[in-house]
């Protein structure tokens, strides 16, 4: 099993660091939206 996660990180890798970019992009959208109602 440990190896099949080996290859599936070794042939997705690009794709993981994309949704890890996007993920962030998420919640950092999402706590500025939660904090700017509250500087106004």
């Amino acid at each position: 099993m440990a190896q099949d996660i080996k290859e599936f990180l070794a042939r997705n890798q690009r794709t993981l660091l994309a949704d890890a970019i996007g993920g962030v992009a998420l919640c950092s959208s999402f706590l500025m939206a939660l904090w700017l109602p509250g500087m106004f």
